[in-house]
């Protein structure tokens, strides 16, 4: 199914947009706050990066197994 419309395609780039989005800002804030916090913050803001780079990771592999699954094309998302 190439052509049309795709709901599941549309939810997931969504989904990963959103993910790569929340990484983007985790590393803006983890970079900002170099060198003038505590230890402890900047592991909790490294801890937040890396959960932020996994949800990232995970949200663009399940929408790629659903483009190669479904046979979708990402250019023609709506």
């Amino acid at each position: 199914m190439s052509a049309g419309h795709c709901a599941e395609k549309d939810r997931l780039l969504l989904e990963y947009r959103q993910a790569a989005d929340q990484y983007a800002v985790a590393v803006a804030e983890l970079s900002r706050r170099i060198g003038i916090s505590s230890l402890d913050d900047y592991l909790k803001l490294h801890q937040a990066a890396e959960s932020a780079r996994i949800r990232s990771n995970e949200a663009r592999d399940r929408l790629a197994r659903h483009l190669a699954a479904h046979g979708c094309d990402i250019s023609k998302a709506s």
